[in-house]
């Protein structure tokens, strides 16, 4: 799942993300985060547009990275936290759009199951619009 920037509290987000958003903004951030989820990226000396992480977050954003984090290693931690925040919200805002939980738990990735248990943990009572869309 795409992390759409729109939809994330930064405060969530772990240190290194928080950084970078600062310095090359949030979208590329999450890009970089998603792509090196877990992982470690050396920095270059210099910007190269043929750098794989120029593909990822465009030439701007990796020249303000290098002018920041120039020969660095920076270790991406998961973001899971952030991604789950997300789908979390997702799910409560389609409940509210009276989505079934079966298109729920297909744009979301979770079971349909999951998608009742989170519903349960937030405290929606959405029963009623999966038994209206078995009819």
């Amino acid at each position: 799942m795409s992390i759409d920037p729109k939809k994330i509290n930064p405060d969530i987000l772990p240190e290194l993300h928080r950084e970078l958003a600062s310095v090359i903004g949030l979208p590329a951030t999450l890009k970089l985060g998603e792509a090196y989820n877990g992982v470690r990226l050396y920095v270059p000396n210099e910007a190269h547009a043929d750098h794989d992480v120029v593909k990822i977050i465009g030439m701007e954003a990796f020249e303000a990275l290098v002018d920041a984090y120039r020969s660095e290693e920076l270790s991406f931690p998961k973001l899971d936290a952030a991604v789950r925040q997300i789908k979390y919200r997702l799910i409560a805002e389609m409940t509210a759009a009276r989505v079934p939980s079966r298109d729920i738990a297909l744009n979301t990735g979770y079971t349909q199951r999951r998608v009742q248990q989170i519903r349960a943990e937030l405290g929606i009572n959405s029963s009623d619009i999966d038994q209206l869309t078995m009819f």
